[in-house]
């Protein structure tokens, strides 16, 4: 018990104890807290501590306050260190730490559970490796060399850990800097605010859970001037293991700038949180919740830098899985900003640049990411941003799966801009590493039902293409289509492709194998379609460059097997413009190989080649061929025109083969058709190198006219031998026509033969012609392209220094031409040529002489009346001089008649003299002095004022004038043209322009002082020009500026009164243009905008015609139109520009009236509107009425798209139209009236108009035709030969020519004409004899023009009445009238027309010579008769009959014997064509052989007739014999009964006259005599002297109205007489009067007027 009460009290003492001790401990902790807490406590720790570390370190220490806080937190305010030079180390506002202490006395961990820290500053500073960071001072101060603490601290750490704890962690206004000059590190650190909420931290295990983290309002400066120090066995850090619940950024910025790396990184984060539930970097597990950034913008740029160059080659490591696991939840980008730069690139507008990225409103959200277990997923639900160059992706999401057999990526929606991508894609592959190894053998499976590409888009990338007219046209239009393809890489599966563009389409489907290999790629494609239009492809290829016209719609389709190397196709083109098939292989491995099939169906050339003389093609061809090389290789060629037509001429079943065997073989072709026959052979050796072709053309005969290469009905035969040899840059060639022979009007040319040689080689040239025509010889030591070379150095040498020795290889050449004329050339070809001179060409080039002459000369050409008189140019150049000249002495055309000029020049000491000179007649017209020299690269032209000459006036100009012309603009110096107040001047500083310009000024300028040079005998043009004209940036755009009056303007002597034209500047060379001509007649206003660009210029004009009257019209028509009354107005648009120029406007008659001089009809246009734009010119409802209102109407349209070449689509209507009213003063061709009603249509082009009309000649018609001499008259043609081939009469050049009904060709007219009974047609045959045809009748024909020219005509044409009017043999003049009922049938040919026409001449004569004789006087009465001429059979060979009738009321004379006597004769062909010759000649019957023919005299009678016969026939045989010798020889023939002697006796003598006019035709001499050739002299007369008879005849007064003349004649007077010889002088007046009274009425005073009259007319002329 007491045992137990001793324990018991022992216990008891044992708790007092450490009552009493805790009590203690207590109070000293209580006690030692409240002297902490204390000031006076505080202080003596803080100084303390500061005192302990201060003498360590030898620095300067400060702490303001050093406590523990009542809840038993540690707390330091104000702490400030220095460092030894006495810097700011550290500095610290506050500091509260709760560390507890419990577990540090354990020993077990040390846990810091919040941290709170605020306003520390701190500087770390290394300048180099020896001193070290500025902070390890503290180190050493506080390190130890105990080494018993060290044992200690040693043992302890074997035997236990302590871990290190971190709770909350709250830092604000932190700024750090760190700068490590050794490692290159300059860093700055502003931390604003940094929250971590652990949850657990273990240094031990790097394991770090935090709840919170959060990082706001600071910014971060890390700079990296040099680069790291590769690091030398570096054992790797141990990986962390990370959650943060909740990690927060905001306004957070990083600036990293690493130099030695080229980057400079700027991130500037607005917002982000993350959520990482667990990043275990230790295992490679990564699970991420959510990732947001908002409002945030990373700039990155980076900075080429040259590297040396890794020789190390690196071996490729075999593909394996990472060994992580990342899963992504959620991320969410939004409203972000992304820019990557290279090298300080900066983005442009329009031109992606992949070195200047700046994505703006970046937006990106995916779902459900992960990697692991050798797959990955992605869902991107959103990608989009805006792209400075434009480049705006508008949205993308997809679903991406990649595992290690299988990768996919579905639900893909793409829209880029207008590009637009939707469909899903897989690839299945054994593994990574085979699908890296081995590509091809991967499964790839594309489906894209939805194809939309923006080809202007690509314009983004490589800007250059938008200068590509191709990728052009093509970006006009998007692309749409659809993708469907399966299999290996190595052969794809194409189950659909379907793409579009505009109407263009394209399907295939089948496979292409290696496609990842071109070498070796191959297809099989079983179907292929492709169509489109001629307006899409137009695009890509023009019709000029392409030479063909593309057809409206085109499609190809079929199927292609193989590799470019062997392939075989089958291809069907399908166009509007025919079709073409293809079947055949290519081969080009080992050996060529081919065989193929071409065929061609209904090939519409003439479309397609733009020229309608082509027709229609049907082709087949087939060829083979093999070899080793081209040089080896054999083929055979069999191909038949099966079809085709040229000019509506059909050739068929034209046959071409060929056969080559070891490189060589022959080529022929044979046709024989109406209109072409030839024969071809050639013989070909193929050489890679050189390779060798003859060709034998024999071309028996050709029509060009049939086949479209002549207007005219030219035929053509020649042999063609021709050789060729060698390639592009070397080669020889000879071609030799021989036998040439040219066939027109059945008339034979022979052009000669022509042999032609060619040689090229590097080292000389040769080239001869040789024809009679043409003769050409040119040779040279150097090929073409050196030659012109040389030729250029040459001419330089004269402006630079150059030594011709420096050239290796001088060059020297020689040419000699000549052009002759031949009738070949002038009758045939150029049927326009009216005269040729021979033309000669010389040339002599010594390069190493430095000498070249040449010679160009053209004595005389007159072609189509324009003509070109004694041009030459001459060129003359040797080391000093360069001379040259050209010269004419006239050139006419038309209004244009240059006089004689003369341009020299001579260039020498780099200086070029030209001379200018113009004559007119004796008087220089123009002369102007000028030299150009050339300041290195720019030429100054400078003007002597010297005998300067402009319109036969001597002109001024400043002695240092000058013009230079550099690179990019032109100036001038005292270049001021003057004299008197005419004034020009062309500067470069004129105020009226600030930019690069040289403008013209003009003061009272006369437009004749240059434009007479043109003409001086006619004006083109006067007035006076005053103003400015300038031309801004006169090298590249030619921006205008103007301000320009012409006052009294008159064109071609036709008032217009003022021009005024202005240019503004509106902008940066866009100008605002006026133009007006105000005068009486001439009233338009003309404004707008033009825009000058580089190579064009944008227009955008508006002009008012307010006013154009007739008259003005009238003048420039040069007599065609007469009597102008009226006018026309109306507007035009002009936009474009000057190369595509866009116009539309109107032109509005207002009683516009006008006589055409050829037809004398008046022409009224009431208030008619004629509209007009680009695409042509349009009527609507557009009359045209005659001079009673008859009105002529035209509907339609006139389409100019080729203004060559316009078509028409008119409608054409006229009721009862004059169209003629004229007569024989207006127009000796034709001449009359005529009227018409017409319904027609014109269609077609100017090439071939198409003309259909119903058309019929109104009754008020008398038209008459005057032919021509020229018509009439045979043309004598020296040289030419006709002849026959009797052997081949179908041989197209000797066969004569048939009468060809082509005289028009190029129309297509079809016409129903109708003629009124009552129109009347006239046909003077002879206006010297008086010939006459008129008839009048009616008819329908059908009349047709084919494009060829051939005609025909169908109808009839039935007269009711005229009459041909005839002289016979310049004897006497009889008229027929035309028997009604008449008529011509025509049923094809318009020469082939089938004649009945009767015409009837009335006589009345005794028909007593008719009857026999002694049947008394009652035949003596004159009786009507009828002599009938019969034309009958075919118009080009009618057949002529005669036939003799007595009216009916007249048959019964005579008791009918008469009648019975012409019946009789008409039986008698020969006797009754000497009846009707007679009663034509005579106007009486020739006496028949039983007839004696004394009775009545008629023997009289036709020796009468006779008589003035043989005195016409011999005056007009003189006529001919003396031509223009001015003499006239005049015969009389007088055969008479000469009753003087003692029987009558027949006598006939001859009167011979000569006659001889002088002085200016005042003096007329006249000898002759009278000679006998019947019968003897007579008693008592004298033989005939040679000269029996004078006669001088002087005229008083030029017009012959009174004369003076004295006779001397020779005459036998009678029997009792005999010969007398009469002499006298006689006074004549001559006057014409048609009354008596009028030959004395006003003598004087008409005498008087008269010659007032011609002096008048003289005055005129001479002013």
């Amino acid at each position: 018990m007491e045992n137990e009460k001793k324990k018991k009290k022992k216990r008891y003492r044992i708790l007092k104890v450490l009552a009493k001790f805790f009590a203690g401990l207590f109070i000293f902790i209580i006690l030692l807290l409240l002297f902490i807490r204390s000031p006076w406590g505080q202080d003596i720790i803080k100084n303390q501590v500061v005192k302990n570390i201060s003498s360590k370190t030898n620095t300067e220490i400060a702490l303001d306050k050093l406590f523990i806080t009542f809840s038993g937190n540690i707390q330091l305010d104000g702490l400030y260190l220095e460092d030894k030079k006495g810097d700011t180390l550290v500095y610290s506002r506050s500091l509260e730490a709760d560390i507890p202490i419990w577990p540090i006395i354990q020993g077990n961990a040390i846990s810091v559970d919040n941290l709170d820290w605020e306003g520390l500053k701190a500087n770390i500073v290394r300048k180099d490796s020896i001193d070290g960071f500025n902070y390890e001072f503290l180190m050493e101060a506080f390190a130890t060399d105990s080494t018993q603490t060290t044992q200690q601290s040693t043992q302890q750490d074997t035997t236990a850990t302590q871990e290190i704890n971190i709770g909350n962690i709250n830092f604000k206004d932190f700024n750090i800097t760190f700068k490590d000059d050794v490692m290159g590190i300059d860093t700055q650190i502003s931390l604003g605010e940094l929250i971590l909420e652990f949850e657990k931290t273990d240094l031990e295990k790097m394991d770090f859970r935090a709840e919170n983290a959060s990082l706001k309002n600071t910014k971060v400066t890390y700079l990296q001037n040099k680069p790291f120090p590769v690091p030398e066995n570096e054992e790797p850090a141990p990986m962390p293991y990370l959650v943060v619940d909740n990690f927060n950024l905001e306004n957070v910025q990083l600036n990293y700038n690493s130099v030695p790396d080229g980057i400079n990184a700027n991130i500037d984060i607005n917002e982000f949180l993350a959520e990482v539930p667990l990043m275990d970097l230790k295992t490679q597990e990564i699970e991420v919740a959510e990732i947001a950034l908002q409002n945030s913008d990373i700039k990155l740029e980076m900075q080429t830098l040259e590297k040396s160059q890794d020789s190390t080659v690196t071996e490729p490591v075999p593909f394996t899985w990472p060994e992580w696991k990342v899963s992504v939840d959620k991320i969410d980008f939004s409203e972000n900003h992304l820019s990557y730069m290279v090298d300080g690139a900066e983005p442009k507008k329009g031109e992606f640049n992949a070195n200047a990225l700046f994505l703006d409103s970046l937006n990106f959200r995916a779902n459900n990411l992960f990697f692991k277990d050798k797959s990955a997923e992605a869902e991107v639900a959103a990608l989009n941003f805006k792209e400075a160059s434009g480049l705006n992706l508008n949205e993308l999401h997809f679903n991406l799966n990649f595992k290690d057999t299988q990768s996919s990526l579905s639900e893909l929606v793409l829209a880029l801009n207008g590009n637009q991508l939707k469909g899903e894609a897989s690839l299945n592959y054994n593994s990574v590493q085979e699908l890296i190894d081995n590509y091809e053998t991967a499964e790839l499976s594309v489906n894209l039902p939805t194809i939309l590409v923006d080809v202007k888009e690509a314009f983004r990338f490589q800007p250059d293409l938008k200068s590509n007219p191709y990728m052009k046209e093509l970006a006009s239009n998007k692309v749409s289509g659809n993708l469907k393809a399966s299999g290996k890489l190595s052969s794809i599966g194409i189950s659909r492709a379907n793409f579009n563009w505009k109407n263009t389409s394209f399907s295939a489907n089948g496979n292409i194998y290696n496609a990842t290999n071109p070498d070796n790629i191959s297809f099989d494609i079983p179907r292929f379609s492709a169509k489109s239009r001629k307006s899409d492809l137009t695009g890509f290829v023009s019709k000029k460059d392409l030479g063909i016209s593309i057809p409206k719609n085109i499609q190809l389709s079929g199927n292609f097997r193989g590799s470019p190397e062997d392939l075989s196709a089958k291809a069907f083109l399908q166009t509007s413009e025919g079709d073409i098939r293809i079947d055949g292989n290519f081969t080009n491995k080992e050996e060529i190989a081919f065989k193929g099939k071409m065929s061609s169906e209904e090939l519409q050339l003439g479309n397609l080649l733009q020229n309608e003389s082509l027709g229609a093609l049907n082709l087949e061809l087939e060829t083979t061929g093999s070899g080793s090389t081209v040089n080896t290789l054999d083929a055979t060629l069999d191909a038949t025109i099966t079809s085709f037509s040229y000019n509506n001429y059909e050739i068929n079943d034209l046959n071409i083969t060929g056969e080559i065997e070891n490189g060589k073989g022959d080529i022929a072709s044979s046709y024989k058709g109406e209109n072409l026959e030839l024969e071809l052979t050639s013989q070909v050796e193929l050489d890679s190198v050189k390779p060798k072709a003859n060709l034998n053309l024999n071309l028996k005969g050709a029509r060009l006219q049939e086949l479209g290469l002549a207007s005219r009905d030219i035929r053509l035969g020649f042999k063609l031998n021709a050789e060729f040899e060698g390639n592009a840059e070397e080669y020889e060639t000879y071609a030799d026509f021989t036998e040439a022979v040219v066939v027109y009007d059945n008339s034979t040319y022979l052009p000669g033969d022509l042999n032609a040689h060619a040689f090229v080689r590097p080292d000389s040239t040769s080239v001869q012609i040789s024809n009679k025509i043409l003769d050409l010889d040119l040779k040279s030591n150097a090929d073409p392209a050196d030659f012109t070379a040389a030729l250029n150095r040459h001419y330089e040498s004269y402006f630079t220094e150059v030594d011709p020795l420096d050239t290796v290889h001088p060059v020297s050449l020689k040419l000699r031409g000549i052009i002759k004329d031949a009738p070949v050339l002038n009758e045939v070809f150029l049927s326009n040529l009216e005269q040729l001179d021979t033309i000669n060409i010389e040339a002599d080039f010594n390069e190493k002489e430095r000498k070249l002459d040449a010679l160009v000369s053209l004595p005389y050409i007159n072609y189509y009346s324009s003509e070109i008189d004694s041009l030459e140019f001459r060129l003359n150049s040797d080391p000093d001089n360069f001379d040259f000249n050209l010269g004419f002495k006239a050139i006419n055309s038309g209004p244009i008649a240059i006089q004689e000029t003369d341009f020299s020049g001579s260039l020498t000491e780099n200086k070029l003299s030209l001379d200018f000179t113009s004559i007119q007649g004796e008087e220089r017209l123009f002369h102007v002095a000028s030299e150009i020299t050339k300041p290195g690269n720019n030429l100054r032209f400078h003007i002597n004022p010297e005998d300067l000459i402009l319109n036969k006036k001597e002109w001024n100009i400043a002695e240092n004038n000058e013009m230079l012309v550099y690179d990019q603009e032109i100036s001038a110096n005292n270049f001021r043209l003057n004299r008197n107040d005419q004034e020009m001047i062309l500067s470069d500083e004129l105020s009226y322009s600030d930019k690069n310009h040289i403008g013209l000024q003009f003061n009272n300028f006369n437009l004749g002082v240059l434009l007479n040079y043109i003409n001086p005998e006619e004006k083109l043009a006067t007035g006076q020009l005053n103003g400015h004209l300038v031309f801004e940036d006169p090298l590249q755009k030619i921006g205008i500026l103007a301000g320009l009056e012409i006052n009294q303007l008159n064109v071609m002597e036709v008032p217009l009164g003022q021009l005024s034209l202005n240019s503004t500047p509106k902008a940066d060379f866009q100008y605002n243009v006026g133009l007006a001509i105000k005068g009486e007649n001439v009233d338009l206003d003309m404004d707008g905008d033009i825009q000058a660009l580089d190579s064009t210029t944008v227009v955008d004009m508006n002009m008012d015609i307010n006013k154009i009257s007739m008259k003005t019209l009238e003048g420039f028509s040069m007599g065609a139109i007469t009597n102008g009354e009226g006018s026309l107005s109306g507007n035009l648009t002009l936009g474009g520009t000057t190369t595509e120029p866009e116009y539309n406007g109107e032109l509005k008659f207002d009683q516009a009236k006008f006589r055409v001089a050829l037809l004398n009809a008046p022409f009224t246009f009431p208030s008619e509107t004629l509209e007009f734009d680009n695409k042509g010119v349009y009527f609507n409802e557009f009359r045209v009425e005659d001079k009673d209102s008859n009105s002529f109407v035209v509907n339609g349209e006139v389409l100019i798209d080729n203004l060559l070449n316009p078509v028409f689509d008119l409608d054409l209507r006229a009721r009862n139209f004059q169209v003629l009213n004229s007569t024989k003063e207006d127009n000796e061709l034709f001449y009359g009236t005529a009227t018409f009603d017409a319904d027609a249509t014109l269609t077609g082009d100017l090439n071939v108009p198409n003309l259909d009309m119903d058309i019929t000649i109104g009754s008020n018609t008398d038209f008459t035709y005057v032919m021509p001499e020229e018509e009439l008259a045979m043309q004598e043609r020296d040289g030419i030969v006709i002849f026959t081939n009797r052997e081949d009469p179908d041989d197209i050049l000797t066969g004569n020519e048939e009468e060809e009904s082509a005289t028009l060709t190029g129309y297509n007219i079809n016409a129903l004409i109708n003629i009124n009974e009552e129109a009347a047609f006239n046909i003077i045959i002879d206006e010297q004899t008086g010939d006459t045809f008129r008839v009048k009748g009616d008819g329908e024909l059908d009349f047709n023009i084919s494009p060829n020219g051939r005609m025909t005509l169908a109808g009839r044409y039935t007269m009711s009445g005229g009459h041909y009017e005839m002289s016979l043999y310049n004897l006497v003049k009889r008229r027929f009238e035309i028997a009604e009922g008449s008529r011509i049938t025509w049923a094809g040919d318009p020469f082939d027309a089938t004649l009945d026409v009767s015409a009837i001449y009335r006589v009345e004569t005794s028909p007593a010579s008719l009857m026999a004789t002694g049947e008394g006087n009652q035949f003596r009465r004159e009786l009507p008769f009828l002599v009938y001429l019969n034309v009958d059979g075919e118009l080009m060979q009618p057949k002529l009959s005669f036939g003799l009738q007595m009216p009916d009321d007249e048959r019964g004379a005579g008791g009918g014997a008469v009648y019975g006597r012409l019946q009789q004769l008409n039986s008698q062909e020969a006797e009754l064509n000497k009846q009707v010759f007679s009663l034509l000649v005579l106007n009486r019957f020739y006496p028949s052989s039983n007839n004696a023919g004394d009775s009545g005299g008629n023997l009289s009678i036709a020796r009468d007739n006779l008589n003035q016969a043989l005195v016409d026939q011999l005056n007009m045989f003189s006529d001919k014999l003396l031509g223009d010798t001015g003499i006239q020889l005049n015969f009389g023939v007088d055969s008479y009964t000469d009753y003087q002697g003692s029987t009558a006796t027949q006598r006939t003598q001859v009167d011979i006259e000569a006659q001889k006019s002088l002085l200016d035709d005042r003096l007329i001499v006249s000898v002759g005599s009278e000679v006998g050739v019947q019968r003897g002299n007579r008693p008592g007369e004298e033989a005939s002297p040679l000269i029996g008879n004078v006669s001088i005849e002087y005229l008083l007064t030029e017009n012959g109205r009174f004369r003076l003349k004295g006779f001397r004649r020779n005459e036998f007077e009678n029997v009792i007489d005999g010969q007398l010889i009469v002499s006298g002088i006689a006074f004549i007046f001559t006057r014409e009067f048609n009354e008596f009274q009028e030959l004395w009425d006003n003598f004087f005073l008409k005498e008087e007027e008269e010659e007032n009259s011609t002096e008048n007319n003289e005055r005129e002329n001479n002013e």
